[in-house]
């Protein structure tokens, strides 16, 4: 997602790994581009925190902020040393004027953030538990993965805990269909990732 170089320059910061960006119900008054390092979007849970995803750069997110100027519905936290560009409430309009290949580029994005909405909802309409769940892991492949050349490595653990969250199924019924879904071979086990599956692109649907 290329900008002008004085622009970042002028607007970019750094923050160490492991120090919070936001926190979930904070006003929002901005969004954010990953230059470098990654960043993990949680949510509490009782006792403990639930990590949604882990962006990389070229990532935006706390974009809706902007849009809907609603309290942000998730945590932001750096987890590597990470370059972060800032985009405040007062700026973007301009940026977006000044910068039409990132403008273009995040409506791109914010449209297919919406297509991924609407099949979620699709998908949360039918009972078929193995639907919604392989259709999680086609958004969340497309997302979040790393490509190899056999397909999208998910790691497991972060996987549930995004799914549990954006699905609504329970941990352990989860677990069982992706148990199911590498039986039946639409995904495999993955060799040079700790607990890691691999999804095939090429495989559409679920027998």
């Amino acid at each position: 997602m290329k900008l002008k170089k004085s622009t970042v320059e002028k607007n970019s910061f750094f923050i160490p790994a492991g120090d919070v960006i936001f926190e979930e119900n904070d006003p929002g008054t901005e969004m954010y581009l990953i230059i470098s390092g990654d960043v993990e979007i949680y949510r509490k849970a009782k006792n403990s925190q639930k990590v949604l995803m882990v962006l990389k750069p070229g990532a935006i997110f706390g974009e809706m902020a902007l849009v809907d100027k609603l309290p942000r519905s998730a945590s932001a936290r750096a987890k590597t040393d990470t370059q972060l560009m800032v985009i405040r409430d007062s700026q973007w309009e301009q940026i977006f004027i000044q910068n039409s290949e990132f403008s273009v580029n995040v409506v791109k994005i914010l449209s297919r953030r919406l297509r991924e909405a609407n099949r979620i909802i699709s998908d949360l309409l039918t009972k078929d538990k193995s639907k919604q769940v392989f259709g999680g892991i086609i958004e969340y492949s497309r997302n979040f993965s790393q490509k190899t050349f056999k397909g999208y490595i998910i790691d497991v653990d972060i996987f549930v805990e995004w799914a549990v969250s954006h699905i609504g199924i329970d941990r352990d019924e989860i677990l069982n269909i992706l148990s199911h879904l590498t039986n039946e071979k639409i995904l495999e086990e993955g060799t040079s990732h700790p607990n890691s599956l691999i999804y095939d692109p090429k495989i559409q649907n679920i027998r």
